[in-house]
């Protein structure tokens, strides 16, 4: 179409006022009733005094303390499900997960970006364990470059996704190297000069974010959670 801009946006106001739409309210009604029946599902989780902690009452926590305008980074395998459970971002391009590949380890390098591309936000990134190994060290890069990234490790001593299945097919006595052990991420980050917590509680989440972003560092809260948690059901319901 060549034209003037104005007048042909003006016509295309005046089509699409004259066009009638086909009715989607049933399909709508359809689906907010499945995302309310799921949001029922995982309510006790959410809502957990649990100790250890229950990751969808980690993400809860993130949730509520986090602005609207914040951008979230998710890493992992059970860790992604839960995340994508229970955060919710409110703006195009501000949540970057591992997409349909599951290239895990992306956490800390997406974050550095968003942070970069948006330095009065807050950037969030929440990693499984086993994922954030891949990424630690790119603290240098964040310390280094003055890049205050914080991440919250979703730590439950393992390759969670892989270690259920395992479990679930070949029984729990043959599990093979899927167990990592709780690594002290925090200790690490603190090492290279940023900022680390260790957070065991449900009432520890909140000041632990509270104190990360306000450090002005990078930072490292490790959370350590419940390590039967499975996203199994989760994931179907996604």
């Amino acid at each position: 179409i060549s034209g003037e801009i104005t007048a042909i946006f003006n016509q295309m106001n005046v089509l699409a006022d004259q066009a009638k739409l086909p009715d989607h309210s049933d399909w709508i009604n359809k689906y907010q009733g499945y995302a309310q029946e799921h949001r029922h599902r995982i309510s006790a989780q959410i809502n957990s005094d649990d100790v250890p902690i229950h990751p969808l009452r980690l993400c809860n926590e993130i949730k509520n303390f986090l602005g609207r305008d914040a951008t979230i980074v998710v890493d992992g395998g059970d860790t992604y499900v839960f995340g994508k459970a229970a955060l919710e971002a409110y703006y195009p391009g501000h949540w970057l997960d591992v997409g349909p590949l599951w290239c895990i380890g992306i956490g800390v390098p997406f974050g550095l970006a968003a942070k970069l591309a948006r330095p009065d936000e807050q950037v969030l990134i929440l990693s499984g364990d086993g994922s954030f190994g891949f990424g630690v060290f790119e603290y240098n890069t964040a310390l280094r470059h003055n890049i205050p990234i914080v991440s919250v490790v979703n730590n439950d001593g393992a390759w969670g996704m892989i270690k259920h299945d395992q479990e679930d097919s070949f029984g729990e006595h043959r599990v093979t190297g899927t167990e990592l052990g709780i690594t002290r991420y925090d200790k690490i980050v603190e090492a290279l000069g940023g900022y680390g917590e260790y957070v065991e509680k449900p009432d520890q989440i909140l000041p632990a974010l509270q104190r990360a972003f306000a450090s002005g560092l990078p930072a490292c809260i490790n959370v350590k959670v419940d390590p039967a948690s499975t996203s199994k059901g989760i994931f179907a319901a996604l």
